[in-house]
């Protein structure tokens, strides 16, 4: 688990991530958490999204959305 969220740890939110988060939020019509966490893996180039809350197989940018528990 540690070695999952060790690069969340190098994200440092700032005004312009809000923004950014507003604009995806716009475009997929996403939960607040939800929105800020996908911003977040958009912004740290992650490539898969594990979420039980979101529409697997869904793509968010770069980021598609894997349900671990399919």
């Amino acid at each position: 688990m540690r070695e999952l969220m060790v690069p969340f740890l190098d994200h440092k939110p700032d005004s312009v991530f809000y923004l950014r988060a507003l604009a995806t939020d716009a475009r997929y019509a996403l939960s607040l958490c939800a929105v800020l966490i996908v911003q977040a893996a958009i912004d740290l180039n992650c490539s898969i999204f594990y979420s039980d809350d979101l529409h697997a197989g869904a793509h968010y940018g770069k980021v598609r959305v894997i349900n671990p528990f399919a």
